[in-house]
């Protein structure tokens, strides 16, 4: 008999095994989990978010996102994450563009939250601080394959 694991960490990994198999209400339930062991955490309450983008009710994914920055204003991915599916939505691009700006005030500057904040900056039309964001997340980690891909293509 195994042993109950009490871990939030392990229940994230298997949500994400099971999202990846396209499990989506199983993948649901183990984000659940995390948060019922560290409710205030960003990285599961992103991953609602995600989920419930995959499942089309963006109010739902929206709502999640959104209580993820609330969470942790240091956790670029839900920035990124949000400002897309507002985009998406049709919202308008002044949200976006608050969440751009506090993004590069509240995250730290790496290379990843760099091409974050690039890949929302393309995406709201703004190639130039697109372009820019991705040099400098290339300066930061030459290696940055998403990075050099994308100021490639931005810069065709």
């Amino acid at each position: 008999m195994f042993a109950q694991i009490e871990a939030p960490g392990v229940y994230i990994n298997m949500g994400a095994a099971v999202e990846s198999l396209g499990q989506l209400d199983a993948a649901l339930s183990w984000y659940r989990k995390a948060l019922e062991l560290k409710p205030k955490w960003a990285i599961p309450t992103n991953n609602l978010g995600n989920l419930y983008k995959k499942q089309g009710n963006i109010p739902e994914a929206i709502k999640w996102y959104r209580e993820a920055v609330a969470l942790d204003p240091t956790f670029a991915m839900s920035y990124l994450n949000l400002g897309i599916t507002l985009l998406d939505s049709g919202s308008g691009p002044d949200e976006p563009r608050r969440l751009l700006t506090d993004m590069a005030r509240l995250t730290d500057d790496t290379a990843d939250n760099s091409f974050y904040r690039g890949f929302l900056a393309a995406r709201m039309g703004d190639y130039a601080e697109a372009e820019r964001l991705f040099r400098h997340a290339l300066a930061l980690r030459p290696t940055h394959s998403r990075a050099k891909q994308a100021l490639d293509e931005i810069t065709r």
